[in-house]
């Protein structure tokens, strides 16, 4: 009874004691905004008047709210984008004239008559971010309650450096008005705009009125309302549960209009553009995208999709909800990669909210995957093969250039987990495990669930989660009750943590009609391997096996096999993919040798030994003739040699 008694009063004082918000079960705050926007050409400003409506729908009062003001971010060299930006070796913004410089002026906050007080913003560091207040408000926002809240602002419009501005003669309106950080179970979530390193925001409705210059056109986030041609442009626009809203607008940008139907919805497409290009091409790779998208994922969510296409020289592209814009530094299949991808961003952040500078493989890793998908079904190459020249390409590479560069980091040691914040890493390490390393991954889950299965967990996922906020447990979590399957070696190993696997085919032993294979892991994570054997350099056998032991037995039907492979036809990062394979009645059983000129992407069944004349000189032996031989091209072994023997002349 004593005991009970304890038990019962602590766990009463830490119950009482806890924030009420994390003890809350999910919730997700309404940002609802009417906002009136006036281009000034001359000036270069946007003045601007916003009311939005906050509702609170968590169990605890809010008596402040940090905003986004992201432009200040432009208004001069000492914000977090600035530091970022010269860090990485981009030395524009940093010599950039005053004139170039923008961001918030007059920037007023109110509720009812009264003028509320801001600071900027402080982080866990003690740094202070220009680019994010805190402000106080004179009335708390109770639990259930919606309070208006206005501001007002001109905003001068930077040069385009990065995502919104103006661009020759494009504005980029992106991130152009004050967004309140999330306030979810873990709080708030404010932070300081970064070139690389995305976002995290509440969804609401729009309803948005711009004064434009006479002979401006644009497009934008949501459906046009209306329109009044007199000295000026006034555009009206709608946009129901999205979390951002853009546009761009220029008087020398022509629009473009097409549509497709997905499911049982049409939906206008809209190619914003002032190039030469055959618009036809680019309006079908649209289509193309939002089909297969739709058909992967789950039906389009919007009513319409907008395209900028831009003359920038970052030589990428970037995703609003219901809009991209994308540069026009690639052609063919490579520009149809790049607008897939950024109308896959419909689906994985615009759709799902994911916070992106937490988590930012499950926006960009996602999205990658399925737009590899998308060119499989459209190309016989791999997208971005062309990385890599033709001669330096096997014609039956192991993997694509892209999944070999991941495993060339791998092999050098430079790869953290994936599940890092983009803040947190280098642009290599963010790029490799964001995009390219959980894309890779997610073809590996796929290929153990099958392409069914996979796909009805992904649809899953999306129905569950669109228009929400999830974290990486929800996304578990409905992945292993789709499929019925604990998953835990995915998400919390392959994912989440710095383990890695070294599978080894040991032995192999005929016994009667089977063939006994010793497979072993040197490491510390154990994933289901697949166990493919060869005929004739085509697949016979493949069967999925579960090693949770250091050394165990599979056995395969005997057959006249000439390779067994661990992972042969889905290969994936092990350590050491060279001990993986065994090749009956060969010299070299694990790999036998093959000689390259020069060299050339790597097979890891393959011993590959390459060779190029080489010619020097030294004060002794004067000029000398010799030949470098070496196994160390792409991606690296774990061990690298070079021999070279030459001969004095």
């Amino acid at each position: 009874m004593i005991f009970f008694r304890i038990s019962f009063i602590s766990a009463l004082i830490i119950l009482c004691s806890a924030d009420a918000t994390f003890g809350q079960s999910y919730f997700q705050q309404k940002c609802d905004y009417i906002i009136k926007a006036k281009l000034d050409t001359v000036q270069r400003t946007l003045d601007v008047q916003c009311k939005l409506s906050y509702t609170n729908n968590s169990n605890v009062a809010l008596d402040h709210i940090y905003f986004h003001v992201w432009w200040n971010s432009f208004q001069n060299k000492s914000s977090a984008f600035a530091a970022q930006r010269l860090q990485l070796g981009m030395r524009d913004f940093y010599f950039a004239k005053e004139e170039a410089l923008g961001g918030y002026q007059r920037l007023e906050f109110y509720q009812g008559t009264q003028e509320l007080l801001y600071d900027d913003y402080i982080d866990e560091d003690n740094k202070s971010h220009q680019d994010v207040v805190r402000v106080d408000l004179n009335e708390q926002i109770e639990p259930g309650q919606t309070k208006l809240i206005e501001i007002s602002y001109v905003v001068k419009i930077p040069t385009f450096f990065s995502r919104g501005g103006l661009q020759e003669d494009l504005y980029r309106f992106t991130q152009w008005y004050p967004k309140p950080a999330v306030y979810d179970n873990e709080g708030w979530h404010p932070m300081p705009y970064l070139d690389a390193g995305e976002f995290y925001s509440e969804y609401g409705d729009y309803e948005v009125e711009l004064e434009l210059p006479q002979g401006f056109d644009f497009v934008s986030t949501g459906s046009e309302d209306s329109r009044d041609s007199k000295m000026r442009e006034l555009v009206n626009i709608k946009a129901d549960n999205v979390l951002d809203f853009a546009w761009f607008c220029s008087d020398r940008f022509v629009k473009k209009t097409s549509e497709v139907v997905v499911g049982d919805k049409k939906i206008p497409i809209y190619l914003f553009t002032n190039f030469e290009e055959d618009h036809e091409v680019v309006l079908q790779y649209i289509k193309d995208a939002l089909i297969f998208y739709s058909e992967e994922v789950g039906t389009y969510p919007y009513p319409q999709y907008s395209q900028v296409l831009s003359n920038s020289d970052d030589q990428g592209g970037m995703e609003y909800p219901m809009l991209s814009v994308v540069d026009l530094a690639y052609v063919g299949q490579g520009m149809d990669n790049l607008i897939a991808h950024e109308i896959g961003h419909n689906w994985f952040q615009s759709a799902i909210g994911t916070n992106e500078r937490q988590y930012p493989w499950m926006d960009e890793g996602f999205n990658s995957y399925v737009e590899r998908k998308y060119n499989d079904s459209k190309y016989e190459v791999p997208n971005y093969n062309w990385i890599l020249p033709r001669f330096y390409r096997p014609a039956e590479a192991e993997y694509t250039v892209l999944e070999a560069g991941v495993c060339h980091l791998h092999c050098c040691n430079k790869l953290r987990k994936i599940d890092q914040p983009s803040g947190d890493v280098d642009m290599i390490t963010y790029g490799t495990n964001s995009y390219e390393r959980m894309a890779f991954s997610l073809a590996y889950l796929e290929s153990y669930l099958g392409d069914k299965l996979m796909k009805k967990a992904l649809q899953s996922y999306f129905s569950n989660w669109a228009h929400r906020h999830p974290q990486p447990s929800d996304l578990k979590a409905v992945f292993e009750q789709e499929t019925q399957k604990d998953l835990s070696w995915f998400f919390d190993g392959v994912v989440d943590s710095e383990a890695v696997f070294d599978y080894s085919l040991d032995q192999v032993q005929e016994n009667r009609d089977l063939l006994e294979l010793n497979i072993s892991n040197a490491e510390d994570l154990d994933i289901p391997v697949h166990i493919t054997a060869y005929q004739e350099g085509k697949i016979s056998h493949n069967q999925w096996v579960e090693i949770n032991q250091q050394t165990d037995k599979v056995t395969i039907p005997a057959a006249e096999y000439n390779r067994i492979s661990i992972n042969g036809e889905t290969p994936f990062l092990d350590v050491n993919r060279r001990n993986n394979h065994y090749h009956p009645g060969k010299l070299f059983s694990k790999a036998p040798l093959n000689f390259r000129f020069i060299g050339q992407q790597k097979n890891s069944y393959q011993r590959t030994i390459s060779y190029l004349p080489t010619l020097g000189v030294n004060n002794y032996d004067g000029l000398m003739l010799g030949m470098n031989f070496h196994n160390e091209f792409f991606p690296y072994n774990s061990t690298r040699w070079h021999i070279q023997p030459s001969y004095g002349l």
